[in-house]
């Protein structure tokens, strides 16, 4: 066997299996199919809507209040802010001044549309005067008196 013959068998063979392996990776029944669709579903509508941190249209935000008649002081329950009078002004404040400090005593709970309580004072002032509180006392003492048996 002469060196030109080895060649030719080296690459016949080769060859053949070049030729066998390509014949085995013949796909069968493989295609694309595209069909024009007209079932679509509508696109989402879009509708505006307030972020989380507003209120809805049209709704308006209650806000909380102790008002302590005695004092004709205000007290925010959601800010935790007092609202008092200072002369003829009012003042907001997380803490009270020393002298008002001690003479909290009965509150009424107010819900308002507004966060700025004093706007209505002398409504809740006439609602609730100075001594509000004493008043019930003096009629559920002698409401209590009259059920007595002696």
């Amino acid at each position: 066997m002469t060196f030109r013959t080895l060649i030719r068998i080296t690459s016949l063979a080769t060859l053949f299996t070049i030729l066998a392996s390509l014949s085995a990776c013949h796909v069968v029944g493989a295609g694309v199919r595209v069909e024009a669709r007209t079932d679509y579903p509508p696109p989402p509508v879009h509708r505006p809507v307030p972020p989380p941190h507003a209120p809805a249209h049209g709704h308006r935000r209650l806000h909380r209040y102790y008002y302590y008649p005695e004092v004709s002081i205000y007290f925010d329950t959601g800010r935790g802010l007092y609202f008092y009078l200072s002369g003829d002004r009012w003042i907001s404040s997380v803490r009270l001044p020393g002298h008002l400090r001690g003479r909290l005593s009965g509150h009424v709970e107010l819900e308002l549309e507004t966060p700025e309580p004093w706007r209505e004072y002398h409504r809740h002032h006439k609602a609730y005067p100075p001594g509000y509180f004493k008043k019930k006392k003096k009629k559920k003492k002698k409401k209590h008196h009259d059920y007595h048996d002696d």
